[in-house]
């Protein structure tokens, strides 16, 4: 299990008190978002983004994508889905609903897709054209 923020250094096999200390530092020193990776491949991982007593809660794994349906958790209940998770347990499935966001975050990649296939269609067209002309 490693832990990681945005402005910090990776801690592997964190504590429940590094994990504590992330979160409080989101915002400020941790920068923006906190990540428990489980395993690299294939990808499993927990994290979380907010500030205070609001946080956005995600986990990824099986090649889907969920967001705990409360969107603005409470830091206590932040801080007990992922010490769950570090601690290897199941509590976390539980003890909140999770969405399947999965065509939502893929979703938001088809613009740069789209954009990257037209440009190369358009090159190739160009090429095209000047080599036959």
């Amino acid at each position: 299990m490693r832990l990681e923020t945005e402005d910090g250094a990776p801690i592997e096999d964190p504590t429940e008190d590094q994990i504590r200390q992330a979160l409080q530092g989101l915002g400020r020193e941790s920068g923006t978002f906190a990540l428990l990776a489980r395993r690299e491949e294939p990808h499993e991982y927990m994290q979380t983004t907010g500030e205070g007593n609001a946080f956005i809660v995600e986990f990824h794994e099986g090649g889907r994508h969920f967001r705990a349906t409360n969107e603005e958790m409470a830091f206590d209940s932040t801080l007990a889905l992922l010490a769950s998770y570090r601690r290897g347990d199941d509590g976390w499935r539980t003890t909140t609903l999770w969405r399947d966001v999965t065509k939502e975050v893929a979703g938001a990649r088809w613009p740069i897709i789209a954009v990257i296939g037209v440009v190369t269609a358009a090159l190739i067209a160009v090429i095209l054209y000047y080599s036959f002309k």
